[in-house]
C-alpha cells in the first residue's frame, strides 16, 4: 500500500500569512441650482503585497521566463508576496439628479471600483515547493517485517524536491481588477400614484483575475511530458489579470405605492453579459472562450401585488357587519408575486476525453444554421 502524506516545513505553524490594505476617501455634494444636485467623490486602494506574505517567508514563486521555482525574498523574486504591488488603483465618482419639473426627474451616475479576491490556502504561492510536498511511504503486503510501522513516524524532509511538482503561479506585475459602472435613469409621476422609471445600466470589468493551467499539454498521441511547455513540472496554475467582461440592460420599472386599495411594483429587464473567463477550455487562446457569462439572464419580469379588499367597517362593501363581523371579515388582503424569466446558457461538453491530454475538457462545436436533434453531425468534438 502507499502513503501520501501532504507536509510543510514547520516554523511556528504551517502557515502564517498576511496581507494589508489601505483604503483613502474623499467626497463632496453640491447643490448647483435649485433643480441641480451633484455629488463628486474620490477613492483610492492599496493591496499591499496581494496576495499574501508569509511569516516565515515560506512561499516560492514560478517565473515562467526562467522556467524554474524561486523562494520570495531571493533575488530572483525579491518581493515576499512575490508580486510587485499595484499603486494605481484610482477611483474617481461622479453622480447628478436633475429635477426637469415637479414630477421628471433625472439622475445620471459613474464610478470606478477595485477589489482583489483572497486566494485560498491550497492554490497560492505557500503550496508551493520546497516548503510543501508529497512523500510516498511504499509497503509491501507480502514483507510484514520489513514493512514500516506507524510507531517508526514519518520522516520529512527540510525542503521538498520541484521536479515533478504542480505549482502555483501568479504575475508578477499583476494588476489590480477593476469594474466600471455606470446609469442613466428618468423617472415620472403618473397618474393614479404610479412612479414610471426607465434607466440604462452599464457596467466594464477589466483586468478581472484569470486562472489557468499553462502547463497543460498539447492534445496529441505519446507520452504526456514532452507535450508540455514545462516538461519537467506537472500542471502550472498560473494566475493572472487579462480577463474582461460587459453588461448592458435596459431595465423599466413601475410602482405604485401602498395608501389605499391596490400597490404594486413590476419591473422588466433586458440584459446581456459577455465575458471571457467564464470557463476555461484552451489555455492558449483565451479570447476563443469570450460569449455569455454563465449567469446571463436576457430577460427578466417580475410583478408583485398587494390589495386590501373593501371589506368591513368604513370600506365599500359589507361595512355594517358590526363589531364581530368586522373582526372575521375586515382587514383582508390579496398577495402575489409573478416571476417569469429566460434561461441560462448551456454549453454541451463530453464526458469523454479523446485529446490524450490530462486535464483538458472537450465540447461540441455547433455548426450554425444545422439542427442538432434532426443531423446530429452539426455538433462535432472541438480539441480543448
Amino acid at each position: 500500500q502507499l502513503l501520501h502524506l501532504q507536509g510543510f516545513h514547520e516554523k511556528n505553524g504551517t502557515r502564517g500569512q498576511r496581507r494589508t490594505e489601505y483604503s483613502f476617501y474623499l467626497q463632496d455634494n453640491y447643490k448647483m441650482t435649485g433643480k441641480l444636485a451633484l455629488n463628486l467623490g474620490l477613492r483610492y486602494d492599496v493591496f499591499s503585497r496581494w496576495p499574501w506574505t508569509e511569516v516565515g517567508d515560506r512561499q516560492a514563486q514560478f517565473l515562467l521566463d526562467r522556467g524554474a521555482v524561486y523562494p520570495v525574498g531571493s533575488s530572483e523574486v525579491p518581493s515576499r508576496s512575490g508580486t510587485d504591488t499595484d499603486y494605481n488603483n484610482l477611483s474617481p465618482r461622479v453622480g447628478l439628479a436633475y429635477a426637469a419639473n415637479p414630477r421628471t426627474t433625472l439622475r445620471a451616475a459613474y464610478g470606478v471600483f477595485y477589489a482583489v479576491l483572497t486566494r485560498d490556502v491550497n492554490s497560492n504561492l505557500a503550496a508551493n515547493p520546497p516548503f510543501v510536498g508529497r512523500l510516498t511511504y511504499p509497503n509491501d503486503q507480502f514483507d510484514f517485517p520489513g514493512a514500516r510501522r506507524l510507531s517508526q513516524g514519518f520522516d520529512r524532509p527540510a525542503t521538498f524536491p520541484t521536479l515533478g511538482a504542480s505549482l502555483s503561479s501568479v504575475r508578477v506585475d499583476i494588476k489590480s481588477p477593476s469594474v466600471q459602472q455606470w446609469n442613466v435613469n428618468i423617472q415620472r409621476q403618473l397618474p393614479a400614484e404610479v412612479l414610471l422609471t426607465i434607466a440604462y445600466i452599464g457596467t466594464k470589468g477589466t483586468n478581472l483575475i484569470y486562472g489557468r493551467d499553462i502547463n497543460l499539454p498539447v492534445p496529441g498521441p505519446g507520452a504526456v511530458a514532452p507535450r508540455r511547455l514545462y516538461p519537467q513540472y506537472a500542471d502550472i496554475q498560473f494566475l493572472t489579470s487579462e480577463a474582461n467582461s460587459s453588461y448592458h440592460s435596459l431595465q423599466l420599472t413601475a410602482e405604485r405605492r401602498f395608501s389605499r386599495g391596490p400597490s404594486f411594483l413590476g419591473a422588466y429587464t433586458l440584459g446581456h453579459c459577455l465575458s471571457d473567463a467564464e470557463a476555461v477550455q484552451n489555455p492558449r487562446d483565451r479570447r476563443s472562450d469570450r460569449g455569455a457569462c454563465d449567469l446571463d439572464l436576457r430577460q427578466r419580469f417580475v410583478f408583485s401585488y398587494n390589495y386590501e379588499l373593501p371589506l368591513g367597517r368604513g370600506k365599500a362593501w359589507l361595512a355594517d357587519l358590526g363589531r364581530v363581523g368586522d373582526a372575521l371579515l375586515g382587514g383582508w388582503q390579496m398577495n402575489g408575486i409573478l416571476n417569469l424569466y429566460s434561461g441560462f446558457p448551456f454549453t454541451p461538453s463530453s464526458a469523454i476525453n479523446t485529446l490524450n491530454s490530462p486535464g483538458s475538457s472537450q465540447r461540441a462545436s455547433y455548426v450554425g444554421g444545422c439542427d442538432a436533434v434532426a443531423d446530429p453531425e452539426s455538433l462535432r468534438p472541438l480539441v480543448g
